[in-house]
């Protein structure tokens, strides 16, 4: 009897339709993945792909959905469905199809919380990257009003003539690991500077649970225009850019007299970057929409009311899609011209449009990190030669007496030389950047621009390894995995150790197991 079942189990394991793919679990907070078992398969065949080969993105959702509701015990969930997970994004590239659910509790979004789920170039599911959370007890009903939430919201930022952002909505986040109910606001001061800062309004006590500034700043082709800001005293707007100087290369009509140098070079930069992510990529625009570059130069000229330091910065207005960069001075100019540092702000762009990592500690690090990351790998792609001279610098071809002291914004080879000192491990790390800080722009947002050293060594590191004669050819190299990391497989509240678990994953796909064995090693220097 035992060699007859034996003898079935073989043959409906030779002749079963499916093949059971394993499947690696990464959930936040654990630092090794599990596994489960699959047979999901996008292909013709069961319905995923038209014959065209086009994606049909909803059969593609459901049959996921009912995969995670057999597997709901996995993420501690008592029920899967669209209306707890619907789906927020999708994309196919060369590397596979990404699909990204967000979480959701009697219709309501909780925060951070959302599943990514990875097929390879055949189809098969090959990851899901979680950071789901039990269903929350807590209940959605406000007792404090929008319009009393607002209000509240509007003095706590003395804010006198207010211009929505973003819609206000309801949100669960976690606050000391309680879910709390809060009202959600992205609002600006148009008497002042236009700067977006996101409050959030506890919907039960009306407390204010946390602020966030939300600019993210260095610290086809698309139509590109740029607009001189000098002309102006006003600080570049959804309302007002400055005056449209060149538009896709050309003068604006009348303008011919307006373009500068900083109008091409800024022109110029964008055009390099787009031809970057589109030839490598086949992404157009930072949205992979096609979407208009918009950029404002000369900002602050004039030196009229700048509270946020935007002279002497570049930065992208995620809320407004629009790129700034300041005038300079004799401490430090040409931001425009710079490619790592334009780069570096249209990578910002990138993440804001895919796994969109929070502006806050880690995330926000590795925020700043991958568009550090990209800024080099931008600059060395266009001009090898010069950059392989003295590679691992973000905005050495800067000009100013702050960049002849220190050489450069960032020092990724050592984190400790850049500008202001970075942390290269993370016991370096100082205290109060740690879980229980509090963002605000005094703290860089718990360090966003600080604790960036820590990855920025470990990819410095790493492709100095790779190819140590030829830096730019390690970077080329390198590019699609920390592409496919930064556009497909983090989280938006994804740290340090989720940042390493998909990098080692995603590099047992695309490099050796020695290449890769090097890079752990390099994460395990840096204490992650």
């Amino acid at each position: 009897m035992k060699n007859i079942i034996q003898l079935l189990v073989l043959i409906l394991t030779i002749h079963s339709p499916f093949v059971f793919a394993d499947v690696k679990v990464f959930q936040q907070g654990k630092k090794q993945a599990s596994h489960i078992k699959s047979d999901l398969k996008l292909d013709a065949s069961s319905g995923f792909l038209t014959a065209d080969g086009t994606p049909n993105w909803g059969i593609m959702n459901m049959r996921l959905l009912k995969f995670l509701e057999q597997n709901k015990k996995v993420f501690k969930l008592k029920k899967v469905n669209s209306e707890v997970l619907p789906l927020r994004k999708y994309h196919q590239d060369r590397f596979g199809i990404t699909l990204r659910l967000i979480q959701r509790h009697h219709r309501v979004h909780i925060e951070g919380s959302e599943i990514v789920a990875l097929f390879n170039p055949k189809g098969e599911l090959t990851a899901l990257n979680s950071s789901l959370v039990p269903t929350p007890k807590v209940s959605v009903n406000p007792k404090v009003s929008q319009k009393r939430a607002y209000q509240i919201a509007l003095k706590h930022l003395n804010i006198q003539e207010p211009n929505d952002v973003e819609s206000p909505k309801l949100l669960i986040i976690f606050n000391n690991e309680t879910p709390v109910l809060v009202w959600n606001f992205v609002i600006s001061d148009t008497t002042k500077d236009f700067h977006a800062v996101k409050v959030q309004v506890s919907a039960t006590t009306g407390d204010i649970i946390q602020t966030l500034h939300l600019s993210q700043h260095l610290g086809e082709p698309s139509q590109i225009n740029i607009y001189d800001a000098s002309v102006t005293l006003l600080i570049p707007n959804p309302i007002y850019k400055g005056i449209l100087v060149l538009k896709n290369g050309k003068p604006a009509f009348g303008r011919s007299r307006m373009v500068t140098p900083q109008a091409t070079g800024g022109h110029n930069s964008f055009e390099k970057i787009l031809n970057f992510y589109k030839t490598e990529f086949d992404r157009s625009s930072f949205d992979n929409q096609g979407s208009m570059i918009k950029a404002s130069i000369n900002v602050q000229k004039h030196d009229f009311f700048d509270p946020l330091g935007q002279k002497l910065n570049a930065a992208w207005m995620a809320p407004w899609k629009l790129f700034i960069f300041g005038a300079g001075n004799e401490k430090m100019a040409g931001f425009e011209s710079a490619l790592d540092v334009v780069a570096h702000e249209f990578t910002h762009a990138i993440v804001s449009s895919t796994s969109n990592l929070e502006y806050i500690g880690q995330p926000g690090a590795l925020n700043e990190h991958l568009a550090d990351v990209f800024g080099e790998i931008v600059e060395s792609y266009n001009d090898p030669t010069t950059y392989n001279q003295n590679p691992f610098l973000l905005g050495e071809h800067l000009t100013g007496s702050l960049i002849d002291k220190y050489a450069a914004i960032r020092n990724m080879i050592d984190p400790h030389k850049s500008m202001s000192p970075q942390p290269s491990k993370v016991s370096e790390i100082s205290d109060d950047l740690k879980e229980n800080c509090s963002p605000s722009p005094s703290n860089d947002n718990c360090g966003v621009h600080i604790l960036s050293g820590i990855p920025n060594q470990v990819a410095a590191r790493f492709v100095s390894i790779l190819s140590p004669s030829n830096i730019a050819s390690g970077w080329k190299k390198l590019a699609p995995l920390y592409y496919r990391v930064m556009t497909s497989r983090l989280r938006s509240k994804s740290d340090f150790l989720d940042y390493k678990n998909q990098m080692m994953d995603e590099c047992g796909s695309q490099l050796s197991k020695a290449e890769c064995k090097s890079l752990g090693r390099f994460f395990q220097q840096a204490e992650i």
